[in-house]
């Protein structure tokens, strides 16, 4: 993303959530 803040989140959530869940 335009943003690190914005770019660490979509991190976070996708370690929140791992695929196959």
């Amino acid at each position: 993303g335009s943003g690190a803040l914005n770019d660490s989140v979509t991190v976070f959530i996708a370690i929140s959530v791992p695929p196959g869940k």
